[in-house]
């Protein structure tokens, strides 16, 4: 017997499908959270070298990809509770329910979270200007330099 239900189309009733539905869910322990768009997800090397060059164990951070289309709440999945920092490469806060003006490089608090948005990760790789920034912004936040 199916329900025949005109609402279930709609964007409010719908679920995630099953490709993402584990976007966005932390692995226990994991303080820092890297949050970049699916375009870049061949540059995960270069972010994976740059954060344990920051000395950020494997075990310490995430990366969670977001199709372009896509967007999830980080209330939702309660990412506030466990992380210390959320990192955006490329892409706005906004993307994930925390509505902040975009200032790259500039660190915003919320909730004991620090956020932080960042250039795309291409853009770091390919200009060394961005390199020194972001580094220089690793020292402070996570050597203590």
């Amino acid at each position: 017997m199916t329900v025949n239900n005109p609402f279930i189309r709609y964007k409010i009733y719908s679920t995630l499908s099953e490709k993402h539905s584990d976007t966005g869910r932390l692995t226990p322990n994991v303080t820092v959270a890297c949050v970049i768009s699916n375009d870049e997800s061949d540059n995960q090397s270069f972010l994976h070298k740059v954060l344990n060059a920051a000395k950020l164990a494997n075990t310490d951070y995430q990366i969670i990809i977001l199709d372009k289309n896509q967007s999830i709440s980080a209330a939702d999945w309660k990412w506030f509770e466990q992380l210390k920092y959320i990192l955006y490469f490329g892409i706005r806060a906004s993307s994930t329910d925390i509505h902040i003006p975009l200032r790259l490089y500039g660190k915003a608090e919320f909730r004991n979270t620090r956020i932080i948005q960042l250039p795309a990760l291409n853009k770091i790789e390919s200009d060394n200007n961005e390199k020194q920034k972001l580094w220089q912004l690793l020292k402070n936040e996570f050597l203590n330099e």
